[in-house]
């Protein structure tokens, strides 16, 4: 009986120090965990995981008979949080690389006119449309999702049109915005 007792005692002590070793074990991973994580926090910059505001928005044409071929120059900035959109040449300068939506509105004057238009990049239209009306006014917008590079110029090009093909009046606006959806 005493050899059992001892045996009992002798296998608690070891069972106690395994489970001692398993708590200290234990506890030397979470502090690893916890000191990896803090790592990461720290490494992680906020800067370069947020998207940049870009965003502009434009409107009046310089002129309601764009001629062929010009650039559709909007005088009035309503918003351009990076200064990227030039009302004086019609142009937005991509300021970083990423992801854009562009979008075009343009109203049509009453009576026989048509007036084909597109958004460029560079010198390549990415789309385009043509407005044709006899008797009514109406509006008509164009939107491209394009990945662009820093410094990439965008802008409204008229190939072809023929009269005073556009009206700007009232809340009938003609309008040019862009903003990005993703940098990378």
């Amino acid at each position: 009986m005493e050899r059992f007792k001892s045996e009992m005692e002798n296998t608690q002590k070891r069972t106690l120090d395994v489970l001692n070793e398993l708590e200290n074990f234990k506890e030397k991973l979470s502090n690893e965990f916890n000191g990896i994580k803090e790592q990461n926090r720290l490494d992680l910059n906020v800067d370069s995981v947020s998207i940049p505001a870009v965003a502009f928005q434009s409107r009046n044409p310089s002129t309601t008979n764009p001629p062929s071929g010009d650039k559709i120059v909007f005088t009035d900035t309503l918003h351009d949080s990076t200064h990227s959109y030039d009302n004086k040449t019609g142009i937005f300068t991509t300021p970083v690389a990423g992801t854009y939506l562009f979008n075009v509105q343009l109203c049509l004057a009453t009576g026989t006119r048509y007036i084909y238009y597109a958004i460029y990049v560079e010198s390549t239209a990415v789309t385009g449309t043509l407005l044709y009306d006899s008797s009514e006014r109406f509006c008509s917008s164009a939107t491209a999702i394009v990945h662009l590079r820093k410094d990439d110029n965008v802008y409204i090009k008229v190939p072809d049109t023929n009269g005073n093909a556009l009206r700007e009046a009232g809340f009938e606006w003609n309008m040019f915005s862009g903003v990005l959806l993703n940098s990378k």
